[in-house]
């Protein structure tokens, strides 16, 4: 129970800055958990409030990444929501907790993203499930219509030698009048053998992913980077038409990824540090007929600084930088804010 406890805690710190008031995807993986707060990031705005029965929450994201933007005028003088934005409700028990969110997307002037969110945790938070649905409105073709869902299921075992499972599940699909696209993937990782070394929470895991197009095989080939044919998501708009007929996908492309990565984690009565280093190995096929596998190593690095110059305020900054397929070999990212907890709800 103890090795329990302490999986939960330390993840509960390194997700926190993931999973904050609560974008499309599968954001919402701790609003169960999460106690009642304030949250005023630079990619975050929102609150939760309730108790250990009954919780609600409301607040924006920048999923379309217009960092410090809620509304803007765009061309004619037109509004455009540059956020996210999430509410929901939730009860709360040991012995089983469920949820229901909402988020609104708006993409452009043409495509909305509404997201219902089903959340259900049980066996005192052991066990818990989020399952988002993004749905695409399309406002000026009604044959359009794009689904997709980046599910999540994690279970923390209490055991030392495999202390916590997660496994994502991906599936999209875009449709156009006779044309489609669509795509499945899987991700499953496995956390194992904890330990404490000089105050120092260690834990390695493992991370292996597979996904894959589901019906390019044939189909025209597209300006379009293998990464997004194997992830679509409902605001994607893939279409498989190109200006050369005779190109074609001679099988569906897929990416298979594996990464060791290692969890470290310490704290004070003033400040906790979380980092997260990977390394990994990455196969990539495009599908063509000349096509090759592309074999490619891959790196990270997260980290997480957390300060708390009184008990019910916390300064939070994480920073993150990995490699990249892109013209532009390293993406760097970062966020900064405050969490305040009102402890006494």
């Amino acid at each position: 129970m103890k090795t329990l406890l302490k999986t939960i805690l330390c993840f509960a710190v390194s997700s926190a800055s993931v999973f904050g008031m609560y974008g499309f995807s599968n954001d919402w993986m701790d609003f169960l958990t999460d106690s009642s707060h304030l949250r005023a990031r630079t990619d975050q705005l929102g609150f939760v409030l309730g108790n250990r029965g009954v919780k609600g929450t409301f607040g924006f994201k920048a999923d379309t990444l217009s960092f410090g933007n809620i509304m803007s005028y765009i061309d004619n003088g037109k509004l455009s929501l540059d956020a996210t934005i999430s509410l929901g409700l939730a009860y709360t028990s040991e012995i089983i907790s469920v949820g229901l969110g909402y988020n609104y997307t708006y993409i452009d002037s043409s495509l909305d993203v509404h997201t219902p969110v089903l959340m259900i945790n049980a066996m005192n938070d052991s066990l818990r499930i989020c399952v988002p649905f993004q749905i695409a409105d399309a406002k000026d073709n009604s044959d359009y219509s794009a689904f997709s869902t980046t599910s999540e299921i994690r279970y923390y075992t209490g055991l030392d030698s495999v202390n916590a499972v997660r496994l994502y599940i991906n599936y999209g699909k875009n449709s156009y009048n006779v044309n489609s696209a669509s795509s499945f993937g899987l991700e499953l990782r496995f956390y194992f053998l904890p330990t404490t070394i000089n105050n120092v929470w260690i834990n390695p895991f493992i991370k292996v992913l597979y996904s894959s197009a589901l019906d390019a095989k044939g189909k025209d080939i597209i300006n379009e980077n293998t990464d997004t044919l194997v992830n679509i998501q409902s605001y994607d708009r893939i279409s498989y038409t190109s200006n050369n007929a005779n190109e074609i996908y001679e099988s569906n492309p897929y990416i298979v990824r594996i990464t060791p990565a290692l969890s470290l984690y310490a704290n004070s009565d003033f400040v906790s540090l979380y980092f997260e280093p990977s390394i990994g190995y990455k196969i990539i096929y495009d599908g063509k007929k000349v096509g090759n596998l592309n074999h490619t190593l891959t790196w990270g690095a997260y980290s997480e600084v957390r300060v708390y110059p009184v008990s019910d305020l916390e300064w939070y900054f994480e920073m993150g930088i990995n490699s990249s397929n892109n013209p532009i070999p390293v993406n760097f990212r970062s966020a900064t804010g405050i969490n305040w907890y009102f402890t006494q709800l």
